[in-house]
């Protein structure tokens, strides 16, 4: 025995793998390892040491679960992948109480069966974040392990499965085309834009996603960062430069600073979402209102704004026009 195992409750897997093939002589209280196996246990097993085992009979069962852990969603072997399925379709065709029953699982074609395997994701992922062990995500779908891996042949395959569902599935390219439709006021295009955007990105998966993606250290943030400021962020700015009178993207590129204040509009709604879904606070019930007062809030500075960082005067017909909105208003 050794004082690698002492240190169990305050080790990381990492340290703890080096602690278990370290040599050292001092042994830990029995009551040490126990509590470090059952801290250490995976979910999916059920290791327990038995009555009057050794210390060095429950160290082994430690070794064995750290050992194991860094394995757990690494897609099988192909004889531990038959063998596992198995006993996994074994299991699923027994009830709680483990008696025999008929098997939910049903057969599915394969497109329909992925769609529901994606569905199933995005709820476990949005819940536990994407460091979910994919053994749990396959028993909640009513599937085997390997046959999850049949379908996605790495976990990291699945998530960007995920992304390309939650993410770019349910992006409106009509956004794009309303931004643009300068048949209609930019005051009112953006409040129509920011209106459908905000039923989007304000949903329980939506927002958890993207927070645990950023937490996970993902390129997912950054790859859908990208996309919205390349295709709304960017063209919000142009619009607004063209409706307050001032050089177009030609004449002067967009300044980081214009982007930042249109972006700043886009991460006070989104934080609605985090606040309810994240922090678990209440929220107005009446979000459209809210929606509205941002761009009021916009646009009462934005034209002076950017012309001043263009350092540039608005043109004066644009004012005067400005002045007559006032003044009906």
């Amino acid at each position: 025995m050794s004082a690698r195992l002492f240190l169990l409750f305050h080790a990381s897997n990492d340290l703890i793998k080096h602690l278990l093939t370290s040599q050292a002589t001092l042994a830990p209280p029995p009551d040490r390892l126990n509590a470090a196996i059952i801290s250490l246990k995976d979910a999916r097993t059920s290791y327990a040491p038995r009555a009057g085992a050794t210390n060095a009979q429950k160290a082994a069962i430690v070794e064995h679960l750290v050992t194991s852990a860094d394995a757990r969603d690494r897609p099988p072997t192909r004889r531990r992948a038959m063998e596992s399925d198995r006993e996994e379709r074994r299991q699923l065709a027994r009830g709680a109480g483990g008696s025999a029953k008929k098997s939910h699982t049903r057969r599915l074609p394969r497109a329909e069966r992925e769609r529901e395997i994606v569905q199933h994701a995005v709820r476990f992922f949005a819940e536990v974040g994407f460091s979910g062990d994919t053994r749990e995500l396959a028993r909640r779908a009513r599937i085997t392990h390997a046959l999850l891996f049949r379908y996605f042949p790495s976990k990291e395959a699945l998530i960007e499965r995920v992304y390309q569902e939650v993410y770019l599935g349910r992006w409106n390219p009509y956004w794009e085309l309303l931004i643009q439709d300068r048949r209609l006021a930019l005051r009112e295009r953006l409040g129509r834009f920011y209106h459908s955007y905000a039923q989007t990105i304000l949903s329980y998966e939506w927002v958890r996603l993207f927070m645990f993606a950023g937490l996970k250290g993902s390129d997912l943030n950054r790859r859908f960062f990208a996309l919205v400021t390349e295709r709304l962020i960017t063209p919000i700015c142009r619009e607004i430069r063209l409706d307050y009178g001032l050089p177009d993207f030609d004449r002067a590129p967009v300044l980081p600073a214009e982007l930042e204040l249109v972006w700043g509009v886009n991460s006070r709604i989104f934080y609605f979402g985090v606040r309810k879904y994240i922090y678990g606070m209440p929220v107005p019930d009446n979000l459209d209102a809210l929606i509205e007062a941002e761009l009021a809030l916009l646009f009462d500075g934005i034209g002076k704004t950017v012309a001043h960082l263009l350092g540039v005067e608005r043109r004066r017909g644009h004012i005067q026009k400005m002045t007559k909105s006032s003044v009906r208003d």
